[in-house]
């Protein structure tokens, strides 16, 4: 009985600013002082031009109908801005998980076959870690279910990569066996949470001393401190409508709670008073590698015992920062034995 209520009091509410909005409509005024009240004029479309004309003119009246509007699809069908796909309990997912060709993959695996032979020219190892898509962890809240080739992406990648003889980590099978999907993933950002970031990092090394058992990294001391948890509004919240209506309010997803960390370096490795320390590692890649709040960076120096550079770019997708990487005299200069290349599975074509 409760339901029918609040769907009743929904529709209503909706109702009303439907009509609020379509009584704007009718009373714009057009050059030279005549009304558009006439609905015959949106049947035969002799007024779509100057409603247009009137709509560029009034912005703001525009801007706060369609707010209203997108308002309307959230609370109804739960439906958000392009972007985004609202899944059950309070879970977003980009809808970039769900291309089978992603923009700017055309090429990608010639790109990671060169770049695995550029380095070891130079003699530097390349260690691949393509992190699972959050709707291949968190499944059982998807809005829709992957249709047949992205169901095999992961998997076929990993294939991809062993084809080309490049050392990579299968990190699906750890977090599918978390105990549950918000352990390693945030509901409502793209990234993973902390917590997951330091999964990742002590598997890349435990594989590497399972692939690359000959590699000497050092032998530093890093420690990891927790700190405060906090509420985090994830970035997919961007892609959701505004406001502060009741309905809207209790309709959004509750934030995530994250918790902090910070990683520090307790004792280096002796260096001769003229000696450049060397720095045997470096990180390539995107958000999931340079975000702050992931500590990613910091669990890895924990993790490796070594002390890592890092060309992580946000924003760039992971083959721009590997590009300039290569390019970076800095890669040779710190005396880098191993580049690790974070990939999102999103990235990959099929």
């Amino acid at each position: 009985m409760t339901k029918k209520v609040n769907f009743a009091i929904t529709i209503g509410a909706l109702f009303l600013l439907g009509l609020g909005g379509l009584s704007s409509v009718f009373v714009l005024t057009l050059e030279g002082g005549a009304f558009f009240s006439s609905p015959s004029s949106f049947v035969d479309g002799s007024g779509i031009k100057e409603i247009e004309s009137q709509f560029d003119k009034n912005l703001p009246f525009r801007t706060s109908l369609l707010n209203k509007w997108n308002r309307g699809l959230f609370i109804l069908f739960r439906q958000g801005l392009p972007g985004v796909l609202v899944g059950k309990d309070d879970w977003l997912f980009t809808s970039e998980e769900w291309y089978s060709e992603p923009p700017g993959s055309q090429g990608a695996w010639n790109v990671i076959s060169e770049t695995h032979q550029n380095l070891e020219n130079q003699g530097i190892e390349l260690f691949v870690v393509v992190i699972p898509a959050k709707n291949r962890v968190a499944s059982e809240f998807v809005p829709r279910p992957l249709f047949s080739p992205l169901e095999n992406r992961y998997a076929r990648s990993l294939e991809r990569l062993q084809e080309l003889g490049i050392p990579h980590l299968d990190l699906l099978t750890p977090y599918l066996d978390a105990s549950k999907p918000s352990d390693v993933f945030l509901r409502t950002d793209t990234h993973w949470t902390p917590e997951g970031a330091r999964l990742a990092a002590r598997e890349i090394a435990k594989t590497l001393g399972q692939q690359l058992p000959g590699l000497n990294l050092g032998d530093w001391i890093y420690t990891t401190q927790v700190g405060d948890r906090e509420p985090f509004r994830g970035d997919l919240f961007e892609f959701l409508p505004s406001g502060d209506g009741p309905l809207l309010t209790s309709a959004l997803p509750r934030p995530d709670t994250l918790t902090t960390y910070r990683t520090t370096q307790a004792q280096g490795p002796s260096v001769g008073l003229f000696d450049l320390p060397q720095i045997p590692i470096a990180l390539v890649g995107t958000s999931y590698s340079a975000g702050e709040r992931w500590n990613f960076l910091g669990f890895l120096q924990e993790a490796m015992g070594s002390d890592i550079v890092s060309f992580a770019q946000e924003g760039e997708g992971p083959f721009v920062p590997m590009k300039e990487a290569l390019e970076n005299p800095g890669l040779q200069e710190a005396g880098v034995k191993l580049v690790l290349w974070e990939i999102p599975e999103r990235y990959l074509p099929f």
